[in-house]
């Protein structure tokens, strides 16, 4: 019997405060990585994503529900890139750890 391995989108399960890193090691680990050349988001726009997420993120902390609002929005958007390039990477890398 033959292991499948499937890429986790756990990350959709982390704090706040740690979806930043996440995306951050994302980004390090697909830049200049021949075997995934062509990712379907440009990883400096995920960039982008991510230091809107904290931006919106540290407003959240004078409370409000349009900060909260605004943080949950953009989190949709960093988490809605960082799967694409899980499916992506799950595409080209099928089995093949």
């Amino acid at each position: 019997m033959t292991i499948q391995y499937k890429v986790s989108y756990s990350f959709v399960s982390l704090p706040n405060t740690a979806i930043a890193d996440y995306a951050d090691t994302i980004i390090k680990a697909l830049t200049g990585n021949a075997g995934f050349p062509n990712p379907p988001v440009a990883l400096t726009l995920v960039e982008t994503q991510k230091q809107d997420f904290l931006v919106k993120l540290a407003a959240t902390a004078q409370g409000g529900t349009l900060a909260t609002s605004a943080k949950n929005d953009a989190w949709d958007v960093l988490t809605g890139s960082l799967r694409q390039l899980a499916a992506y990477v799950q595409s080209l890398a099928g089995n093949d750890l």
